[in-house]
């Protein structure tokens, strides 16, 4: 099946033209981080068909593929999902190179629309906010404060602001009661950087809690950037919810939408439209991780509420495609992420009942590759035989630690070694299930053997046998999946904080008129400013 040629200035109008469209940039992590269009979902080749069926579930959804000009792998990703029943499917001529020279623009970093978005509604909204050292004056006075970090369990864990209590962005209206009860308690949300800060601090304040809420300017890069240190291993978590003022918290929460297009659907609502095959659905239950392993709806993702907002291109991978927000029917939470998500542009609904259609979850045919332990292992090595390790971890664990001899490699650059690899007698796999089940079936399809060596790079440590930093000698430009744009901002290098607090700021700047007028919350902005 052939595959049509699109140009920027066609793909330009299908983005903004209001139908369905999957854009799709299918590089690995750290190329797409070093330049993409905006509305772009990343799904690399390495991953694809692990992730394109709920990131694109509908098979006649128009979708275009982009990567550099003249790359191998965009031709191997459309012909993987033609393979899976894909039939619209376009690629950008001339790669990002083209959609660059012809005057539209490329951008760094990851999340970039749900980030543009934070810095749209700090201007827009006028969240108030306060330094890091006007935080660190009023925790020196002992001032009445709280101060939340608006980040999951994960990242508050790693590194947070002494004091702070970990209570995610969609959490905090359900259970700030909980966390204070004093309206003159002054609400400090931050992040690490601006995003959560800003969106935490304006949930806050768009719910109507009666305390003073203000954002923590540049979050903890801000903290760190006038010498104050983080706090790592903290345990301070949100507390369990107390539904003592449920119908309360429903109420606000409802306001927040009221003048939004946010319908909330009842099952027979939402069966009537989840049946319709010619719309993407996308069903979320916005709950914490540990409510959502307790059960969910039939077929529904985890999005956790706060992150879904934050990083919406790793959960939705169809412009324009239909979302629908489920939180068990507590109906705080879902319409409190819902009033974001609308005000990005987003097609969404809150489910206030289960409805009895659930939405398939197609998952993956993964190639069946048949293991190799580490005993066996060592005797063919001992014993000279003809093989080779290939190593499809990321890059940075292997230059960290790796099997003797072993090579690192990424699916997308399987093709440069596959003439050498055909001139040895059984190929070893090292990494984890989903990608070794990927790189095994293109091998497969080569007529070249694999197994996969058991429990990985694990058991073979554990097992004590020696390990080798780096065999493959990569190069920071070997390494096409990991993103070095200012990569170690926390671990400390306080340029790198400056920069990406920059480009953080500098993200409306770039954005053209006709992309920041596709968020709705813009075109607020040009109204108030003419009214």
């Amino acid at each position: 099946m052939m595959v049509d040629l699109i140009s920027p200035k066609s793909l330009n109008d299908w983005i903004f033209d209001g139908e369905e469209l999957a854009l799709i940039d299918v590089r690995e992590a750290g190329q797409f981080g070093e330049g993409h269009l905006l509305f772009a979902i990343p799904i690399a080749f390495s991953e694809l068909e692990n992730r394109i069926h709920k990131m694109v579930p509908r098979k006649d959804t128009r979708i275009v593929l982009c990567a550099e000009a003249g790359s191998e792998v965009i031709d191997r990703a459309a012909a993987c999902l033609q393979d899976l029943g894909y039939g619209h499917i376009a690629i950008l001529d001339g790669g990002v190179e083209a959609w660059s020279e012809a005057g539209f623009t490329l951008f760094k970093g990851v999340f970039v629309p749900s980030k543009l978005f934070g810095e749209m509604v700090e201007e827009v909204y006028h969240t108030p906010h306060i330094s890091a050292q006007e935080l660190k004056d009023l925790q020196d006075r002992d001032a009445n404060i709280l101060l939340l970090d608006g980040r999951p369990k994960s990242e508050f864990k790693a590194m947070t602001l002494p004091g702070s209590t970990c209570c995610p962005n969609a959490e905090l209206p359900r259970r700030l009661h909980q966390l204070t009860s004093d309206p003159d308690t002054m609400v400090v949300v931050h992040c690490a950087g601006r995003t959560r800060s800003i969106l935490g601090a304006q949930t806050l304040i768009n719910f109507g809690v009666s305390q003073n809420v203000v954002a923590l300017e540049n979050g903890t890069q801000g903290w760190a950037l006038i010498d104050l240190p983080w706090q790592h291993g903290a345990t301070a978590f949100y507390p369990e919810i107390d539904d003592g003022d449920l119908e309360g918290q429903r109420a606000q929460a409802r306001a927040m939408v009221e003048n939004l297009p946010v319908p909330f659907l009842s099952a027979d609502d939402a069966e009537r439209l989840l049946s319709s095959q010619e719309q993407s659905h996308f069903v979320l239950d916005v709950r914490t991780p540990e409510e959502f392993k307790l059960g969910s709806l039939s077929g529904a993702q985890h999005a956790e509420g706060g992150q879904l907002i934050q990083s919406t291109d790793r959960y939705v991978g169809v412009r324009h495609g239909k979302i629908y927000l489920w939180d068990n029917e507590e109906l705080v939470r879902a319409p409190v992420v819902a009033h974001w998500l609308a005000q990005m542009g987003h097609d969404v609904s809150v489910l206030t009942q289960a409805p009895r259609l659930s939405v398939a979850q197609i998952e993956a045919q993964k190639h069946h590759v048949e293991p190799i332990s580490i005993a066996a292992l060592r005797s063919m090595q001992e014993a000279r035989e003809n093989i080779v390790v290939l190593d499809l971890r990321p890059s940075m664990d292997h230059i960290q630690d790796a099997i003797p001899g072993s090579i690192w490699i990424t699916r997308a650059h399987l093709h440069i070694h596959l003439e050498s690899l055909q001139k040895n007698k059984q190929v070893i796999l090292v990494g984890d299930d989903d990608k070794v089940a990927l790189v095994a079936g293109d091998l497969q399809k080569s007529g070249l053997s694999c197994v996969q060596l058991q429990g990985g790079m694990q058991a073979w440590a554990e097992a004590g046998l020696a390990t080798q930093p780096n065999p493959s000698q990569l190069t920071d430009k070997d390494c096409i999946d990991y993103l070095f744009f200012v990569h170690d901002r926390h671990q400390g290098n306080k340029d790198a904080m400056r920069a990406y607090l920059s480009w953080e700021l500098g993200l409306i700047a770039q954005a053209s008129e006709q992309e920041l007028q596709s968020y709705p919350l813009w075109q607020l902005k040009n109204n108030l400013s003419t009214s």
